[in-house]
């Protein structure tokens, strides 16, 4: 630091623990800290640790699992990355797909949840019927189980997303009526 700036304006620290102790003497309500480093000097640490005491201090929620695994092994700090949790949830999905979408078409044939043609149309539309027509539930069960699984759940908007595809899958689910 140059000798013409004043003490007050930077302040050197031996260890990344008196940084974070000093540090968290210094916030108040509103306070704006920037903490600036390199990679090597592992500054996350500082920002990670003032967040669990205002978090502590606010009451606020606890870390997810992967801020569990992300403070102790470092190469789970990627699962916060929300475009890899996107490209691992679309894969997700798929996999659900194509693993379970037999099954729900076996179960939805033997429910008799088929495609009800009219006679008035095309002859080769006949051919359609008992086709499994709630193929939609197993894209809402595969979009379901993949947000549980990478959203952010602390978000409050990842929960009405879920709550409305619910709502969205059981309406559906009551409209369709099964053949005799």
């Amino acid at each position: 630091m140059p000798a013409s700036w004043p003490s007050e304006m930077g302040r050197h620290f031996a260890t990344v623990e008196d940084l974070i102790n000093a540090a968290q003497g210094e916030l108040r309500p509103q306070t704006t800290m920037l903490v600036k480093g390199s990679r090597f000097m592992r500054m996350e640490r500082v920002v990670q640790a003032l967040a669990a005491s205002h978090r502590q201090r606010e009451g606020t929620r606890c870390p997810g699992p992967d801020q569990w695994l992300a403070q102790d092994v470092r190469a789970f700090n990627v699962f916060q990355y929300i475009t890899l949790r996107a490209v691992l949830a679309t894969l997700t999905a798929l996999a659900i797909s194509l693993v379970a979408g037999p099954l729900v078409i076996r179960k939805l044939t033997t429910y008799k949840i088929g495609q009800a043609v009219r006679d008035d149309g095309p002859q080769s539309h006949l051919t359609k019927a008992g086709t499994p027509t709630m193929g939609g539930a197993l894209v809402l069960l595969s979009i379901l189980i993949t947000t549980l699984l990478w959203g952010d759940l602390s978000n409050r908007f990842v929960w009405v997303v879920l709550v409305s595809h619910s709502a969205s899958a059981r309406s559906a689910g009551s409209t369709t009526t099964a053949r005799s």
